[in-house]
């Protein structure tokens, strides 16, 4: 399934903001990847988390090769646990918890990401059609750059992950994959770390 930003009669001509914001390419020196709420009894949950898990490492092994900040969040962790340990390696992550959905509720982070001059927000976790779906539609509307990762996030139902990637498309907010993230943040195949990026893309070892 392909998903596409659907412009309505004058707002593809005058919403400029929303026409910057589907042209824009990311860049290293502005972005962070938000990893939200990968815990075990919300993944556990998840028909295909096997595969979920799988690219969500793959985009946050290739932010630490690519010195792209990393934070994490836990929806209520002292009901639901911590982040699964494998989500918990690479780079210093900085976690958040939180009892909101949206984690823009959550001050300390976006003074931390404003204090870092982060404009471009990559979103990833669990799930797309509540935390992922709020999250998204805060920082947009705060002025950060929102990139939702479409098979890097899922919800327990096939229909609901479906349905809220189409709203968040429709929003002018950019949804996009796991690999052209990366090579989105790569730019070059003369980047010095291209052949470690590769690598993680194709799912190889060393």
């Amino acid at each position: 399934m392909i998903y596409r930003p659907i412009l309505f009669g004058s707002e593809s001509k005058g919403n400029s903001k929303l026409n910057a914001q589907v042209n824009r390419l990311f860049d290293i020196k502005n972005t962070a990847l938000i990893i939200i709420d990968v815990q075990e009894k919300l993944i556990s949950a998840i028909s295909n988390s096997d595969e979920l898990k799988m690219n969500i490492l793959k985009i946050s092994e290739a932010c630490d090769f690519l010195n792209v900040a990393k934070y994490i969040t836990e929806q209520n962790p002292e009901k639901l646990g911590n982040s699964i340990k494998e989500i918990l390696k690479g780079n210093e992550l900085i976690n958040i918890s939180k009892m909101s959905f949206s984690c823009a509720e959550c001050e300390d982070l976006i003074k931390e990401l404003k204090s870092r001059k982060i404009k471009n927000i990559l979103l990833v976790g669990i799930e797309t059609h509540i935390c992922i779906l709020q999250s998204a539609f805060d920082l947009y509307r705060i002025g950060f750059n929102v990139q939702v990762i479409a098979d890097s996030v899922m919800s327990r139902k096939r229909i609901d992950h479906e349905i809220a990637i189409k709203r968040i498309s429709q929003s002018g907010i950019q949804v996009t994959t796991t690999e052209t993230a990366i090579f989105e943040l790569c730019k070059t195949a003369l980047h010095p770390n291209f052949r470690e990026l590769s690598r993680i893309v194709k799912g190889t070892k060393n």
